[in-house]
């Protein structure tokens, strides 16, 4: 280019050009730094899932099964390291439940036999909030809340006879996984 020009090709390598190859650069390691991470998570969840598997025999642990995010990891983190469960069981307040769905399909994705608990919502309170609430010593609303399904499940998992039941749960909070959390900021 002209002598002329090179004030405006430098001016555009330095306000264009070089924050966008910076901005990739960035990218790029915050990527590596993601799948690193992630990697690292999925070893722990992988080895957590086997330390079950030396602590009980497969025909006496089940998953307590949502469906979501977090059984569904348990699930494949389950299916990568060769360790089975001898079913799932779900509870749900009602045929609409978003649940139901998730759930059916990864109990058949997965081979798994499938106990659906249904109770209302009122079921629950009345018969697992002062157990729960006592059991956990607390009043918290969000953990009675999720505490009460758990309770229904491991009645059921006793009735079936399993010594074992696994439960997984933590993605929702961590990840903003409720409705309500969509309009939070950080």
């Amino acid at each position: 280019p002209p002598a002329t020009m090179l004030p405006v090709v430098a001016s555009v390598l330095v306000c264009w050009v070089a924050p966008f190859l910076l901005m990739r650069l960035v990218e790029r390691r915050e990527r590596a730094a993601l799948a690193s991470t992630s990697a690292a998570l999925r070893r722990q969840l992988c080895a957590a899932v086997r330390d079950i598997a030396t602590r009980s025999l497969p025909g006496d642990r089940c998953l307590i099964l949502s469906g979501g995010v977090d059984t569904c990891a348990i699930l494949a983190a389950a299916e990568e390291v060769g360790v089975s469960f001898a079913a799932g069981i779900t509870v749900l307040t009602g045929d609409d439940s978003p649940d139901k769905e998730f759930a059916v399909a990864a109990a058949t994705a997965h081979g798994l036999a499938h106990h659906v608990v249904f109770v209302t919502a009122s079921d629950l309170v009345q018969t697992y909030l002062p157990q729960c609430a006592d059991s956990l010593h607390t009043f918290d609303g969000m953990t009675l809340r999720n505490s009460l399904v758990v309770a229904a499940a491991f009645r059921k998992a006793r009735e079936l006879g399993f010594k074992h039941a696994v439960v997984g749960d933590g993605a929702d909070e961590l990840f903003g996984g409720y409705s309500f959390m969509w309009g939070c900021g950080d």
